[in-house]
């Protein structure tokens, strides 16, 4: 198998501040940019699960554990971090690389963060705000 270089959160921001609203009108097909941007995702990603196409079409994403065989299935909202994120955590676990538990507690933290309303994040915001305050002091 070919090694694929994996792709940066900023990059990945980028390509879809650029491309996502072309993705999401034309289902995942787009113009020519919007296309290549998300076959690169697809390689860079290995997402043979087409859990970023699902993402664009505010469908469930899913994943099967190579390890257990257990089958997951996620609701992401419109966040780019998270989708980021859980694409990166099938990826490591589909090279075989475990990850350790303070990247699942982000992963599992930005997934609900993005379904959350819009009301709830703000909240949450805020108390993430007086945490680090108080932790600063």
């Amino acid at each position: 198998m070919r090694e694929t270089k994996s792709m940066t959160y900023r990059e990945f921001d980028a390509g879809l501040f650029r491309h996502k609203e072309a993705l999401r009108r034309a289902r995942g097909a787009g113009t020519r940019g919007a296309r290549a941007f998300r076959r690169a995702v697809e390689r860079a990603m290995r997402d043979g699960e087409g859990n970023f196409r699902r993402w664009l079409n505010r469908e469930a994403c899913g994943f099967t554990h190579p390890g257990t065989g257990r089958a997951l299935t996620v609701e992401i909202g419109d966040d780019h971090e998270a989708i980021y994120c859980f694409l990166f955590f099938c990826r490591m676990l589909s090279e075989g690389r475990h990850p350790d538990g303070d990247f699942v507690s982000r992963l599992a933290y930005l997934i609900s963060r993005s379904t959350c309303r819009a009301e709830c994040r703000a909240e949450c915001r805020a108390e993430c705000r007086a945490e680090c305050r108080a932790g600063a002091q």
